[in-house]
């Protein structure tokens, strides 16, 4: 592709999840990618997310963003307010980038009539027979449909973890809707505003899947 190479913020929402922050944030601070900045905004946590984030911050390699309790999309917006990029691109704190997560995302955003760009999530890993039912699933679902609504430029829904957006449209929109199911407002918003968002099968962000039909069910009930 030709060698435009927006700035990225990329946006991680952290509450309690020092058992996988470390090593979200290593995964993509090692993005082949030349322009990009990693912003945590620890959203109250109780646990050691910020001692595990500690390293990240001394060394300038992140910048942290301290905040009370305030939900998810109240941390997301605070992220969005201290971003510098051209393109905000939102996972999650049990998310792992590849190496070329950001590129792909990014190349979108050479055409000036893409305002959004939806990731692939993966599961991780498929280890137990739950999840490997769930990751066919996943290719099947909503892979296959996100797909094609993107060929059809209806729109696919915005994951939490795998997102990007132009920032000049996030503040079109005013940034999340403190509200359960932020994406899912997110992209209605982002419709209405006539946004055009394409899906990249390519670019992935591997989620942890949970194990456990109890941990699915939930998840999935908080999805629909």
């Amino acid at each position: 592709g030709n060698g435009h190479t927006p700035f990225v913020s990329v946006i991680v929402p952290a509450y309690n999840e020092e058992t996988t922050i470390a090593l979200a944030v290593e995964s993509i601070l090692k993005a082949d990618y030349p322009h990009f900045e990693v912003i945590v905004v620890n959203d109250g946590s109780e646990d050691k997310t910020e001692e595990q984030l500690t390293g990240f911050s001394e060394a300038g390699k992140i910048i942290y963003v301290k905040k009370p309790n305030g939900g998810k999309a109240s941390a997301l917006n605070r992220g969005i307010r201290e971003a510098r990029g051209e393109i905000v691109f939102f996972t999650d704190a049990d998310s792992f980038f590849r190496r070329d997560t950001i590129r792909k995302i990014a190349r979108w955003f050479v055409d000036p009539s893409v305002h959004a760009v939806c990731g692939n999530d993966e599961p991780i890993a498929p280890s137990t027979a739950m999840q490997k039912l769930l990751a066919v699933t996943t290719h099947i679902g909503s892979g296959f449909v996100r797909r094609a609504l993107s060929v059809m430029q209806v729109l696919p829904i915005i994951s939490g973890n795998s997102g990007a957006v132009r920032k000049e449209y996030l503040e079109k929109v005013n940034g999340f809707s403190e509200m359960w199911g932020e994406d899912l407002d997110l992209t209605f918003k982002l419709q209405k505003a006539g946004a055009r968002i394409v899906f990249d099968p390519e670019a992935i962000v591997a989620c942890d899947v949970p194990a456990g039909f109890q941990a699915l069910w939930r998840q999935r009930v908080r999805w629909m």
